[in-house]
């Protein structure tokens, strides 16, 4: 089944900007709208997309940079190859 669409279908802007983004890739509009066409219908539906990472395995949390300088400052003590941000006095 074809469908057409008209230019005059579009809202002015959205046309605009079209014509725009062709121009910037030295190409006409009916060849930039279906090459973005056809690129949209390799991307998932993000209905799809949303059910596959719900399926994933949930991972354990990671430690933030934070956590880890804290960490690292308990087990080596204070003066530690990480030392603490407090300023010190001279």
């Amino acid at each position: 089944m074809a469908i057409l669409l008209h230019s005059g279908d579009l809202p002015r802007e959205v046309r605009a900007e079209l014509e725009r983004r062709a121009a910037a890739r030295g190409i006409r509009l009916r060849q930039y709208l279906v090459e973005t066409l056809a690129e949209h219908t390799r991307l998932p539906a993000i209905g799809g997309w949303l059910a596959e990472v719900a399926r994933l395995p949930r991972q354990a949390p990671l430690v933030s940079g934070v956590e880890a300088l804290e960490q690292a400052r308990e087990e080596e003590g204070a003066g530690g190859p990480f030392p603490s941000s407090e300023p010190t006095s001279l």
